[in-house]
């Protein structure tokens, strides 16, 4: 796909989602069968060089870069937010066990100058880095694995089918919380089914998953890990941990008590070096290092397309 393709393609779908937005729709407009068919293109080439980035990338735990972590098979989730228009999924990469490393990429942006955001977030009980094209760009110095106990829950079951159950059931105590830097919090919504399961690894993690409360257009803001792990010889309990996707004030409580917080972050001053880590990159000057040109800031002229 070249850079002119990609541009079009994004420019397309934000124009349909600009139409979509428009106050003359209803709340739920019905795209005619040619407009849906040219979205679905469209998002099949975005999605292309979404892969294509998430490919290029690295995950390991400090000190091991001969020993990459894998890319889990994906995306573990898709997310759409009109009118504003970005398309986004979500990946991770693992060891045995539970995921190491959450990574979710979006474009957004105005049509003419579209940019990728990339948040990553550790879900590790040790350091763990990222790389690309041999650059480190995301090194983690503390862990992002501190896991709460879960009060007033039965023993985790034997049986794997139960224990998906039980963990289901468990999540429906949960709610997750999203607020402005001083504004007043509104509940997100949590996605019924896990976007990732890891049973029957090694260690002493029996059985976990990954659930996920979203915003708009299942904009995923706040990780919510259920883990069963064996506390004692034959003894398991029930376990939980969170993890941010967003800037915002976030919130989870259990039991309607709050159990969790991360406080607002300024999504232009996180750090490579913080367990959660929200970037912006041109998407433009992304296609041109792919097509091995000059970047757009070693050009005189300045339109993005010239030979």
């Amino acid at each position: 796909m070249s850079s002119r393709q990609f541009m079009d393609a994004f420019a397309a779908a934000a124009m349909v989602a600009a139409i979509c937005a428009d106050p003359a729709w209803s709340a739920e407009p019905k795209l005619s069968a040619a407009d849906n068919k040219i979205t679905e293109a469209q998002h099949r080439l975005i999605e292309g060089e979404i892969q294509r980035i998430v490919r290029e990338i690295k995950v390991f735990s400090k000190g091991e870069e001969a020993a990459p972590l894998e890319l889990l098979k994906g995306p573990l989730l898709r997310f759409e937010v009109k009118p504003r228009y970005v398309y986004g999924t979500v990946w991770a990469w693992s060891g045995p066990g539970r995921p190491q490393a959450v990574f979710s990429l979006a474009l957004c942006g105005p049509p003419d100058q579209p940019l990728w955001l990339e948040e990553i977030v550790s879900l590790s009980s040790k350091p763990v880095c990222a790389s690309a094209g041999g650059r480190t760009w995301w090194a983690a110095e503390t862990p992002g694995w501190s896991p709460k106990l879960i009060p007033c829950s039965d023993a985790p079951s034997t049986n794997p089918e139960k224990r998906l159950r039980q963990m289901k059931a468990l999540s429906v105590r949960f709610t997750g919380w999203e607020s402005s830097e001083a504004g007043e919090p509104w509940e997100l919504e949590r996605v019924a089914e896990p976007i990732y399961r890891y049973a029957g690894q090694t260690g002493s993690t029996l059985d976990g998953a990954i659930f996920v409360f979203a915003g708009r257009g299942n904009n995923p803001e706040i990780l919510l890990v259920i883990e069963a792990d064996e506390v004692a010889a034959g003894q398991a309990k029930w376990k939980f941990g969170a993890a941010p996707l967003g800037a915002n004030r976030l919130i989870v409580k259990l039991d309607g008590k709050e159990a969790w917080t991360r406080a607002w972050v300024n999504d232009g001053r996180t750090k490579p070096s913080e367990v959660y880590y929200l970037r912006f990159v041109s998407a433009k000057e992304e296609m041109r290092r792919k097509e091995g040109r000059p970047k757009r800031s070693e050009l005189p002229d300045r339109d993005p397309f010239a030979p």
